[in-house]
């Protein structure tokens, strides 16, 4: 009988790995652990830790639009570019267009009728849904608005000013599913005050801001909307607005019911729209004056403000000033951005280094400045008194969520996002 040998029989517990071939996994561990089955066995719940709860309760669902006006908005882009018939052909210059939205080159990315149609095709659904489900959910939330009761109240009576400033398509497709959202019957009621020939080609369907409508046209509408956008969206609006406008297109085997049936999705004159192709961050405060108007309107920044900052900061800040100014009492402003954005400033503590800025905070400081100590121009009571009224804070994300009856060939994704709103004083 030999001597046992316990270095003969065992390797350090931390040793050098062997140099045999023998695999190196692991030895996995046993199926039944000790104490871990068994009838009283009850698997502990994993513990969330504060921030994960507070994550599940601050996301709020917005969901407030019919489906059908959500299928619209698809159906409209459908028709007007049917390029998404065929989306994987589309790939190569979607991927050169997110490409430049990475690099953050918006020139680039909107800067040929490709780019703007790739874009239009794959981004603006989402986009439209998700504004379309925000303006109804204002327009459901906040009735004491002096805007919101005039839209309410007043549709199809006086048009209701809207200013959009962003990337016109979603724009205009959010808008007109709010309004058959919220006024379709008396909507059913104006076709018959329709006098635009059904062969108008679509240049003809849009008005620009130097245009002047008849008065027939402009009594009758039941929104004013003014697109305003730094690079050239005419083309895919003035596209956009003939398909919403115009019956669409039957087959000639139709039946005489189904050709009575065919009507557009709004009249022409449903809608007083002007597309102003400008760069609203080198605007005059009398350019926003005449945009927006007299009486309050709804004005509105979708996905923009961080493209805005990303291109100067000075210019944005002075841009907000000016449309503080130019804004009437009782107009409401929506700010629509993607959760965590922020925006890199020069770090005065370290120079050569930038230091991270949340985006609300920088607009907030410009449309809502700190009250100033002293003032020498103005008495203690006006330099008191804040331009805005904050209504809807960043208190949490919300996140729109697609509804599982939709249909569209390209690609769609649930968006999550902040909203502020702030009503004029």
């Amino acid at each position: 009988m030999t001597k046992f040998k316990r270095s003969a029989q065992s390797q350090p517990k931390h040793g050098k790995p062997s140099v045999s071939g023998a695999s190196k996994a692991p030895i996995a561990p046993p199926i039944n652990r000790p104490g871990w089955t068994g009838p009283g066995y009850i698997r502990k719940a994993a513990k969330q830790t504060p921030a994960a709860v507070k994550e599940k309760v601050s996301i709020e669902q917005i969901q407030y639009l019919a489906v059908e006006h959500q299928q619209l908005i698809l159906d409209t882009i459908r028709t007007t570019f049917p390029a998404v018939e065929d989306f994987n052909a589309l790939i190569p210059v979607l991927t050169a267009v997110r490409e430049a939205l990475e690099q953050k080159d918006y020139t680039k990315t909107f800067g040929t009728e490709e780019f703007l149609e790739a874009y239009t095709i794959r981004w603006s659904p989402s986009h439209a849904l998700t504004i379309a489900n925000v303006l109804a959910w204002v327009c459901s939330e906040m009735g004491e608005a002096v805007w919101v009761q005039q839209f309410l109240q007043n549709g199809g009576q006086k048009s209701s000013k809207i200013v959009c400033i962003g990337k016109g398509g979603s724009d205009l497709l959010a808008c007109v599913a709010l309004l058959k959202h919220c006024h379709e019957s008396k909507i059913e009621k104006l076709p018959e005050l329709e006098s635009s020939p059904s062969d108008a080609t679509p240049q003809d369907d849009i008005s620009v801001p130097s245009s002047h409508p008849s008065a027939v046209d402009k009594d009758s509408a039941m929104i004013d909307l003014n697109l305003v956008y730094k690079h050239d969206w005419s083309e895919i609006v003035t596209r956009l607005h003939h398909t919403l406008t115009h019956p669409p297109p039957l087959s000639k085997h139709a039946t005489a019911k189904a050709r009575a049936s065919n009507i557009s999705v709004i009249p022409s004159h449903a809608i007083n729209l002007a597309a102003n192709h400008l760069d609203i961050l080198d605007s005059a405060s009398a350019d926003l004056c005449t945009m927006i108007g007299p009486d309050p309107a709804l004005i509105t920044l979708f996905f923009t403000l961080q493209e805005f900052y990303s291109i100067s900061i000075s210019k944005t800040t002075g841009f907000l000033s000016r449309l503080t100014s130019a804004a009437p009492k009782g107009s409401l402003l929506l700010i629509v951005n993607s959760p965590g954005a922020d925006v890199s400033l020069p770090d005065r503590n370290n120079k050569g280094q930038e230091k991270k800025y949340p985006l609300e905070w920088l607009f907030y400081q410009a449309l809502t400045p700190p009250k100033s100590k002293s003032s020498s121009e103005t008495s203690s009571e006006d330099a008191e008194q804040p331009a805005w009224e904050k209504l809807i804070e960043n208190g949490h994300e919300k996140e729109y969520k697609l509804p599982a009856k939709l249909e569209f060939p390209g690609s769609l994704e649930n968006t999550r996002f902040q909203v502020h709103l702030l009503e004029r004083l």
